[in-house]
């Protein structure tokens, strides 16, 4: 009985896939970011149940910031939030809908940082 019980806890804690620090190590390992430090959430993501931090490495002294959700109500609100302030958060807005995963970088990043960043986030 142990067993499926722990098999069980495996098998749900899979199912909700990454979360915002996996998310954070991703964009590490692909070169992207360092030094991923969890925040209290905040601002527009303050919905976000979990907001990591980084530095961008493209981008000395400027940051992105990693958040996760914990439904897909918040999440889509945020998205629509980070949109509507589009002049301010940047062009370097990207979401998985399905890990309800959102990553917003300086616009100081580079358009071909932006599609490794995009590409990362979306194969979450």
């Amino acid at each position: 009985m142990k067993n499926i019980v722990a098999l069980s806890m495996l098998l749900l804690g899979c199912a909700n896939g990454p979360t915002s620090a996996d998310a954070c190590k991703k964009i590490e390992a692909a070169g992207l970011a360092k030094n991923c430090i969890e925040k209290k959430p905040g601002g527009l993501g303050a919905a976000s149940d979990s907001t990591w931090s980084a530095d961008l490495v493209e981008v000395p002294g400027e940051k992105l910031q990693v958040m996760h959700f914990p439904n897909e109500d918040t999440f889509t609100a945020t998205v629509k939030s980070f949109e509507g302030a589009a002049f301010i958060a940047g062009p370097h807005r990207y979401s998985n809908k399905e890990r309800r995963i959102f990553v917003q970088a300086n616009n100081g990043l580079s358009l071909e940082g932006g599609k490794k960043l995009k590409s990362v986030v979306e194969n979450l």
